[in-house]
């Protein structure tokens, strides 16, 4: 049984594993988003100053830079809103496998512990019947018999 316990632990472990690393790939990803959202608000400002050096032509070039910006920063923040979603059920995932772990590393220990106590049982009959043994010796050298 402490083999199939053993092979339940490894298999959950590899669950947990698996899952922890979904998780980074997705916070990952937000960062990059954010990052790249962030690097759109500096574009915008430095296209900003470009603009005020130029003519009535660069404003409306502008004007159609910022509806550009506006569109991708909200594209960013709904595909931000989805991943926090993908984080929160993959953490809820994750407590789940690792109380599953927990509870089969308890039953191994459990079941270690059972095992040691067999053994050390065995090895006090083992003690017990060589007592008994070198007991009876001497008695019966005591009586001559041996």
């Amino acid at each position: 049984m402490s083999k199939s316990i053993k092979t339940l632990v490894k298999l959950v472990k590899q669950d947990l594993d698996e899952k922890r690393q979904n998780l980074n790939v997705f916070l990952d990803k937000k960062d990059d988003l954010l990052k790249q959202k962030e690097q759109w608000g500096e574009s915008l400002i430095a296209e900003r100053a470009l603009v005020d050096d130029g003519g009535l032509e660069a404003q409306y070039a502008f004007a159609a830079y910022i509806a550009r910006v506006q569109v991708e920063q909200h594209n960013i923040d709904q595909t931000v809103v989805f991943l926090d979603g993908e984080v929160r059920k993959l953490e809820g995932e994750l407590a789940d496998i690792y109380a599953e772990l927990k509870k089969y590393e308890i039953l191994l220990e459990r079941q270690e512990e059972r095992e040691l106590i067999k053994e050390k049982q065995k090895e006090q009959i083992a003690m017990d019947e060589i007592g008994a043994n070198i007991f009876r010796r001497s008695e019966m050298k005591e009586e001559g018999e041996f």
